[in-house]
């Protein structure tokens, strides 16, 4: 299913996403790979090579806030160039400094060499328009920049909602598309 959507109030949105990866790309500083599994006797804490607790960032383009991360832990695997982050929430900011849209996870990571993020449980996404995305999974892919997931989906907009598996998406939900167990709707506007 195709959902085509004008750009007016999505524009940031396309920003946003860019600067939640550049939120965590920031703290990497090389390339990556994934996250290996931990051996029984090692939990991921004992094998990060350093954890900040309570960790409050905020990411300026051109002097103006553009997000703030938080995160209850982030810890940092050097050596695979991955950073984990634990109770994800992340402030979304327009260009005159107002809140315009907010992202929950209940943890995630990120690949600095591909920039990839990925976040996982409870994902929500509110925007300041009213618009709002539900999923256990969501990822971003820069190379084609897209947000993907497998997982269960559901967007709320104007009362109105779509839900499924197998999403995709443009940036700036203009190209929406949702292809296994499809219900609801959403209008072109």
């Amino acid at each position: 299913m195709y959902v085509r959507r004008e750009k007016r109030h999505f524009e940031t949105l396309h920003l946003y996403f860019r600067l939640s990866v550049a939120l965590l790309f920031v703290l990497a500083f090389a390339g990556c790979e994934k996250a290996e599994q931990p051996t029984l006797h090692q939990s991921l804490e004992d094998q990060a090579d350093r954890i900040m607790h309570n960790a409050s960032m905020e990411f300026t383009e051109e002097g103006l806030l553009t997000a703030k991360l938080n995160s209850e832990k982030l810890l940092f695997f050097d050596d695979r160039h991955i950073i984990w982050g634990y109770e994800i929430h992340v402030d979304f900011f327009d260009r005159d400094g107002r809140l315009a849209g907010i992202l929950l996870a209940d943890s995630g990571w990120v690949k600095s060499e591909t920039r990839e993020v990925t976040v996982y449980g409870n994902v929500k996404v509110d925007m300041d328009d009213g618009t709002r995305l539900w999923a256990d999974s969501l990822s971003y892919y820069p190379g084609v920049e897209r947000i993907k997931t497998q997982s269960d989906v559901r967007i709320e907009r104007r009362g109105e909602n779509i839900s499924g598996n197998s999403f995709d998406s443009d940036l700036n939900f203009e190209d929406i598309r949702i292809s296994g167990n499809v219900s609801g709707r959403l209008r072109d506007e």
